[in-house]
């Protein structure tokens, strides 16, 4: 059983939009292990799931969004595919 300090330590970041980088580099990245999210912050990945990945925070944690949902998951989780700019992976209007 993890104690309450186990669980904010390796709990999801909360990072502010403000902090992000202005020329964000979104890139495409395959699940290469199975992960059960535990909480509505964090995202569920198949092995095979593709998931555009929009940042990697210092703890180890990525935030990203598969089949249209969005959360964070550990980032060893995921191998790298290819870069997309933002404007390629939410098209402009």
């Amino acid at each position: 059983m993890s104690s309450e300090k186990q669980k904010r330590e390796s709990a999801p970041p909360t990072i502010h939009s403000h902090k992000r980088a202005e020329k964000a580099q979104y890139f495409l990245a395959e699940a290469v292990h199975n992960f059960n999210g535990t909480t509505e912050k964090e995202l569920s990945l198949i092995v095979g799931d593709y998931v555009v990945v929009r940042q990697i925070a210092p703890n180890g944690w990525a935030e990203g969004e598969c089949k249209g949902v969005a959360g964070w998951f550990p980032a060893a989780y995921v191998e790298r595919r290819e870069n997309i700019p933002p404007n390629k992976v939410f098209p402009q209007a």
